[in-house]
């Protein structure tokens, strides 16, 4: 069987014999080593499972996406008071309508040229019957 601590040593001892550049090899490796074992770490530890999307929304924008709190949080508001509130912020979104006169007038055209063919087809029957 092979004995790790007899090679370790071994292998430490020879690096302490060579240099580079004014310092010994095992240091230069230790301190890499070091380095690299933290740039592994660093970003492990400050990162979150949530992930952060940025929006670019400002106060009294109007989202075209869905936005949802990426935690829990309570109301501390009774229902009665929350539907009071909702209602209430309904009731200030202004309307928005387009009023178009040419589509009522061509409504009803349709509807009087529709009825007057209704009447030109059951007048004709009616007076047969009577």
């Amino acid at each position: 069987m092979m004995d790790i601590p007899k090679y370790w040593l071994n292998f430490r001892t020879s690096l302490q014999g060579k240099k580079v550049g004014g310092t010994t090899l095992e240091d230069v490796l230790t301190k890499s080593a070091l380095f690299l074992v933290l740039m592994v770490l660093i970003p492990l530890l400050f990162s979150s499972n949530q992930s952060e999307k940025s929006l670019d929304m400002k106060i009294g924008s109007i989202s075209s996406k869905k936005v949802v709190a990426p935690f829990n949080f309570y109301i501390l508001k009774t229902n009665k008071e929350l539907q009071q509130e909702r209602d209430a912020n309904v009731n200030k979104v202004p309307f928005y309508f387009v009023y178009n006169d040419s589509l009522t007038t061509i409504s009803n055209y349709r509807l009087t040229h529709v009825l007057s063919e209704l009447l030109k087809v059951k007048i004709p029957e009616l007076v047969k019957d009577s």
